[in-house]
């Protein structure tokens, strides 16, 4: 069996397929992750490109049984609306996509587990609570550059998403365990 997963760019690629990794590895339901980046949340929300990317995806793995899309929040509440209107107009398509709206990106997850963070570092780190931070990606990369370090986006997250404890980051960012939920459930 085979789940897809649909991202917005290039930096959320290995971080995503490697959470949802992990987190099929403790169900031990490992499946084949298939993931397609799209150019960022805009085209995420187009039913036509999202109907075809799947298509295409089935036609390529036709045991794909499920298919997540990751948008980040951002602090937009728009987004959660545009999800909705999305996801209806979606409907007929199979498998249909589920979206999951990261809290306030993929960054938000990982600055969920402070030590994963500091792991990777070096350097001991914390943060408040990773569900008010706007920009996530943008205190990892002041965090970093604090530290001497340069923060490179997929590099660094890939880093910290095998760090991760799981449980700690489904405790303190919701929609990381809503990802978990989406994709456990197959």
């Amino acid at each position: 069996m085979s789940i897809g997963l649909l991202v917005e760019g290039k930096s959320d690629v290995k971080a995503l397929s490697e959470l949802a990794r992990r987190v099929l590895q403790q169900t031990n339901d490992l499946q084949t992750i298939v993931i397609r980046k799209f150019g960022g949340h805009g085209d995420l929300f187009n039913a036509r490109k999202v109907t075809a990317v799947v298509r295409e995806m089935l036609a390529k793995h036709p045991d794909l049984h499920k298919v997540t899309a990751i948008v980040d929040s951002d602090c937009v509440p728009a987004r959660a609306d545009r999800i909705k209107a999305v996801e209806a107009a979606l409907e007929g398509t199979d498998p249909k996509p589920q979206y999951c709206l990261a809290l306030q990106a993929l960054e938000g997850w990982l600055i969920a587990d402070s030590h994963a963070v500091s792991q990777v570092l070096g350097k001991d780190v914390s943060f408040g609570h990773p569900e008010n931070e706007c920009q996530p990606d943008e205190l990892l990369r002041r965090t970093f550059r604090r530290y001497g370090k340069h923060f490179v986006k997929d590099v660094e997250n890939l880093k910290i998403a095998r760090s991760l404890n799981l449980a700690v980051a489904k405790q303190r960012n919701s929609s990381f365990n809503h990802f978990c939920q989406l994709i456990e459930d197959s």
